[in-house]
């Protein structure tokens, strides 16, 4: 116990991400026993004003009898962990039983939830871009980054020098597809990135990309910069878009195939789903 109490210790004098902000007490629901070492360390714990949730793995399934039963055992133990003295019941992979028989996964998404419930604001981030349950909460934050990123475009899109904004457009969508892929915790490499930067400006794009380059032209005209500058400004905040929207739809497929133990994406296959997905929401460009 000492010697968890130097580790949280150490820890607090670290950075926000550094620290550690929860505790999941894991038991295996078939050990039917919680011992008095296990009730003393998870009391510990609490005494280090840390949230603990106990949790029994591999259970088979949400009626599993004997890990109710046990469960039941734990409550009444009246230990002060989050949300309540009653554990969650987990299994993290689906298990094989028979040919036939496969248990499905379960109880992740709750146990995730009640941390998310109990952690500060300053580590959710944090612990969105780390964990691989929840592909929801992974990609509402990735947009909340699109968006950020979409409105800087914007900006550069609505710039009076003429056609400075396209290159400068270029190191701001690279700076998104890589935010983008730190909150779904995946590795793209850079080529790739920037070979898509350069590929959607002229696949799916080409009427987009056409009128931005057109309104660029204004740029020479005098009184040409006010109108053309609020169309580029939409086209380019438009185009940006497309391209997050894209990659996020990739990285979320990449996310479900390592979750579910499926063959992972090449990177020439992550270019092509790109911008398939890119071609798509190109469409919407008016």
């Amino acid at each position: 116990i000492a010697e968890f109490r130097e580790i949280i210790a150490e820890r607090r004098r670290l950075g926000v991400q550094e620290q550690i902000h929860a505790v999941w007490y894991c038991i295996r629901s078939h050990d039917k026993r919680i011992e008095d070492f296990q009730i003393a360390l998870i009391r510990a714990f609490v005494d280090e004003q840390l949230p603990v949730m106990v949790v029994l793995t591999q259970c088979l399934g949400p009626e599993d009898a004997e890990a109710l039963e046990f469960a039941a055992v734990i409550a009444q133990q009246g230990l002060p962990t989050s949300p309540g003295p009653a554990p969650f019941l987990t299994l993290a992979q689906p298990r094989k039983i028979t040919a036939e028989l496969t248990l499905p996964s379960f109880g992740l998404q709750e146990l995730l939830d009640a941390t998310f419930d109990v952690v500060p604001a300053a580590a959710r981030d944090a612990l969105i871009n780390t964990q691989r349950i929840d592909l929801e909460r992974k990609t509402k934050r990735a947009r909340g980054e699109l968006a950020g990123f979409a409105a800087t475009a914007a900006g550069i899109g609505a710039t009076p020098i003429p056609f400075a904004d396209a290159a400068l457009l270029v190191p701001v969508q690279l700076g998104m597809l890589a935010r983008i892929c730190v909150v779904f915790g995946v590795e793209i490499k850079k080529e790739t990135m920037l070979g898509l930067v350069t590929a959607a400006a002229g696949t799916g794009g080409a009427t987009a990309a056409g009128r931005y380059v057109a309104t660029s032209l204004l740029k020479f005209v005098p009184g040409g910069n006010v109108v053309g500058g609020a169309i580029r400004a939409g086209t380019a905040a438009a185009l940006t878009t497309a391209l997050g929207e894209a990659y996020v739809q990739a990285c979320r497929e990449i996310v479900r195939r390592e979750y579910a133990g499926e063959r992972p994406l090449a990177q020439d296959e992550i270019k092509v789903l790109v911008l398939d997905r890119f071609r798509e929401w190109s469409k919407r460009i008016r």
